[in-house]
């Protein structure tokens, strides 16, 4: 339990970081921390996916606090010809992409400190 809250920890610093820069497709890469600090491949993508996801939501709620959300939604709704009642949908796809992004990281990675450690007792 104490590896995965770690690896939760390493990865919302990362994709923070990464955020912040603004190099969005570097999401996999923060949470490859958590999948190399866990070496598994379950919880590596448990940790990386809700590190990431985590952060993402914070960025969506900081600026729909700060700036008309609500409005840019209901447009892109009807752009999409969503209609008013499923202007959710993009932030729930956000969430999504930004769940599997974080994830796919976590498991590539554990993989491969996995493949790393059995290489290295041989």
């Amino acid at each position: 339990m104490k590896n995965f809250l770690v690896g939760v920890a390493v990865t919302l610093v990362a994709a923070f970081a990464f955020e912040t820069a603004g190099v969005w497709w570097a999401m996999p890469i923060a949470g490859a921390f958590a999948g190399w600090w866990i070496r598994k491949g379950g919880p590596g993508f448990l940790a990386g996916a809700l590190g990431v996801t985590i952060v993402w939501g914070a960025y969506l709620a900081m600026f729909a606090a700060i700036s008309p959300l609500g409005e840019l939604l209901r447009l892109f709704a009807g752009i999409v010809e969503l209609g008013d009642s499923l202007a959710f949908v993009p932030v729930v796809l956000v969430l999504v992409i930004a769940f599997l992004m974080g994830g796919l990281g976590g498991v590539t990675s554990a993989m491969i400190a996995g493949v790393q450690q059995e290489l290295g007792k041989r």
